[in-house]
Parts: C-alpha cells; structure tokens; sequence
C-alpha cells in the first residue's frame, strides 16, 4: 500500500509542571516555539481507523503560510511510546482539491 520510504515515527510524551521546566528539560524547545501555529486535521475511511491506521488531510498555517498536507500513519506498534510507519506529502497549490 504505502512505499518502503514511509520513514518510522516515534512520539513520547512528557508532562511538566509548566514551560520553563520543559524549556530546562528540553533546551531545544525554546528555538522550536517561536512560530504561531494553526493547523486542522481530516481523517479518512473507518475501516482504516478501525484497523489502526490513520488517512489524513490537513491545513498548516505557519505564520501566515498556509501548507496543504496528505498522510497516512500505519498501526501503532509500541507499548511504551506510539511508534508507526507514517508518510507524510505537502501539496502543491496545483495539486489542493476543494476544502478537507
């Protein structure tokens, strides 16, 4: 279905008291949260979700640029941390169909 370059994603969360503990914790955050961010997200087909797998369309907009993205993520295969095959394309204007 999806082509061997599909790249593994690995998320973990943390929780802290409040940003400066993760801003210690973490130091490269302070660089990474400098931009406004907005972005919704569109899944599709119940069967893939069912199954774990996720089909999504989504709008990024970062400070001011909107960006257009297709992707899929395979089933979580993790117990400690979600980790799952994902594939992820911007879209070109040329390329964005109507409104997700």
């Amino acid at each position: 279905m999806i082509s061997q370059e599909a790249l593994f994603e690995v998320e973990i969360r943390c929780h802290f008291s409040d940003k400066e503990e993760a801003y210690r914790a973490l130091p490269f955050l302070v660089s990474c949260l400098r931009h406004e961010v907005t972005w919704s997200t569109t899944i599709y087909g119940l069967e893939l979700f069912q199954s774990g797998q996720l089909l999504r369309a989504g709008e990024t907009t970062i400070d001011s640029e909107i960006k257009y993205f297709l992707g899929w993520k395979g089933p979580d295969t993790g117990s400690f941390a979600n980790i799952r095959q994902d594939w992820m394309k911007r879209l070109r204007r040329t390329e964005q169909a109507a409104p997700f």
